[in-house]
C-alpha cells in the first residue's frame, strides 16, 4: 500500500492493512513470519515533516540460538517515524547522519511504500539472540542432548582456562 503523505495536510488520516510477505524477504535466516501481519496507523502534519505512528501485529516462528528449537512468538509493536521529503539531489551525495535522525525516513517524494517500513520495523524488533525462555539450558557441550528435556549423563568437555588458577588455588590450600 503506498501511502499519500499530502493528504494529512488537512487534517491527520488512518491506514490499516493486513499483508503477507513472502518467505526470504527478512534478511536474518532462521525466522520465518506465521500468518499475516497486520498493521495500522496515523499519519500526521508536522510542517515541513510529517509523522507515521503505527502498531504492528504478527506471530514469527524463530530458532532459539541456546537449544536449537524452533518456538513461535507473537509480536506487537507501536512505532515512531517522522518522514522528510528531501530534493532528490545528486546521484552520489552524501548526507552525514546524526542519532537523531535514526528515527527518519528521507523520501524523494510525498508518498511512503507500507510494506517496505513493514519489513523494516520487524527487523529491527528480531532479537538479536532469540531463545525459546529465559531459563534455557541450551544443549550439552560434551554430548549435545537437549538438557531442558533430559539430563546430561556425560562428563562434558574438560574446561582448561583456569587449570592455573585451579592449581595455584591447590597449592595455596596446601600450604595452609
Amino acid at each position: 500500500m503506498r501511502l499519500d503523505l499530502e493528504a494529512a495536510h488537512d487534517a491527520p488520516f488512518e491506514w490499516e492493512e493486513s499483508l503477507e510477505l513472502e518467505q526470504g524477504v527478512l534478511r536474518q535466516a532462521g525466522v520465518r513470519l506465521l500468518g499475516e501481519i497486520d498493521s495500522r496507523g496515523t499519519v500526521f502534519h508536522s510542517s515541513p515533516d510529517y509523522i507515521v505512528r503505527g502498531r504492528l501485529h504478527y506471530e514469527q516462528r524463530l530458532q532459539c540460538t541456546r537449544c536449537m528449537e524452533r518456538y513461535d512468538q507473537e509480536v506487537e509493536s507501536e512505532f515512531d517515524l517522522v518522514a522528510q521529503v528531501q530534493g532528490r539531489g545528486e546521484p552520489g551525495d552524501e548526507i552525514e547522519l546524526e542519532e537523531s535522525d535514526l528515527d527518519v525516513v528521507l523520501l524523494s517524494e510525498p508518498s511512503l511504500e507500507t510494506e517496505s517500513l513493514i519489513v523494516e520495523q520487524i527487523e529491527l524488533l528480531l532479537p538479536m539472540k532469540p531463545l525459546c525462555s529465559d531459563g534455557c539450558k541450551g544443549l550439552c557441550a560434551g554430548c549435545g542432548v537437549d538438557l531442558n528435556r533430559e539430563p546430561c549423563s556425560c562428563s562434558g568437555p574438560a574446561d582448561t582456562r583456569f587449570s592455573g588458577l585451579l592449581a595455584l588455588k591447590q597449592r595455596l590450600e596446601e600450604g595452609d
